[in-house]
């Protein structure tokens, strides 16, 4: 809910904070990631959420776990860790109704918490 704030106020660095940082992605993938574009892709999403949240006749008014991975390393050769990935899909309260809505959105366990991954 703190991303969904964050994009509602278009408060970028919180947003961006939020989210899975380059450092984070390289400690995570054997997988070539360019800096550049991930900062920008990840910016430019948080942007767009927050043009989106904007515009949006509704209001958030929870988050609600629709699925859940796990992927080891073994599995995905890729990863250089155990991953666990969290897809949540948010509650949006219109006219007195509330309603699953968009597409669920992936967390990545990092540490002791989530971050947000705007690019797979």
């Amino acid at each position: 809910m703190r991303l969904t704030t964050a994009w509602a106020a278009c408060d970028l660095p919180t947003a961006v904070g939020l989210s899975l940082a380059y450092e984070e992605v390289v400690a995570i993938t054997n997988k070539p990631t360019d800096r550049t574009e991930w900062n920008k892709s990840t910016l430019d999403f948080a942007d767009e959420r927050c043009r989106e949240f904007a515009q949006a006749k509704g209001r958030v008014i929870a988050a609600k776990v629709v699925r859940t991975e796990h992927h080891h390393p073994t599995e995905a050769p890729e990863l250089k860790v155990d991953l666990d990935i969290v897809f949540v899909q948010l509650v949006i309260q219109q006219n007195g109704v509330a309603n699953l809505r968009g597409a669920p959105l992936p967390f990545i366990r990092v540490g002791d918490g989530f971050k947000f991954v705007s690019k797979p």
